[in-house]
């Protein structure tokens, strides 16, 4: 199995994962009288996911193109150049990405941090409920997953960098938070 398959399990999980979350959260809404799409938390992820990829990748100062396609073919449900378009009214995709100087990228990345922290949020506060409510350690599979993304990224240009291993990423900063709330390891 080539390794972009393997990332691409690893997502696979996720959504699965992110179903059964998704579906407490309809139930629970719709107990309440309020609306809930179920596909809303599983676009936030992939918009966070792309989001935090995009900051590991740019953690070198150099964005491959391989790099640019794994973030923009990992995802199935959000996506990071949509989300700033809704956002900002502005076009954006990631061919323009690629194309851009790094320093542009990371002004993009950097100004669109607060609207990315509030979907990323409400991911944690939905994940955390879920995962505490069940027995299943839902969030041991998540970690590992998302791990595994972030490892194949790295390794998608040719080259894992140390500065794209030790930039702290979004999405592994929740990670943390969600492991110190649950009190679980995060190793």
């Amino acid at each position: 199995m080539d390794i972009f398959k393997e990332a691409k399990k690893a997502y696979e999980d996720c959504i699965n994962d992110l179903k059964m979350v998704s579906d407490m959260m309809a139930n629970l809404a719709q107990k309440s009288g309020l609306r809930y799409k179920k596909t809303d938390l599983l676009a936030q992820f992939d918009v966070l996911l792309q989001y935090s990829l995009l900051q590991a990748a740019l953690a070198d100062n150099h964005l491959d193109l391989s790099e640019v396609q794994f973030i923009h073919d990992i995802t199935q449900y959000g996506d990071y150049c949509s989300f700033l378009e809704a956002k900002t009214g502005e076009h954006v995709d990631w061919f323009q990405i690629y194309q851009s100087p790094e320093k542009l990228i990371k002004t993009l990345v950097d100004g669109s941090r607060n609207a990315v922290e509030d979907l990323a949020t409400d991911f944690y506060v939905f994940f955390t409920m879920f995962d505490a409510e069940t027995p299943y350690d839902y969030f041991r599979d998540l970690k590992n997953n998302i791990t595994l993304i972030h490892v194949v990224l790295m390794h998608a240009d040719g080259e894992m960098s140390f500065a794209e291993k030790s930039t702290p990423t979004l999405l592994m900063n929740i990670l943390y938070q969600i492991a110190e709330k649950l009190g679980k390891s995060f190793n």
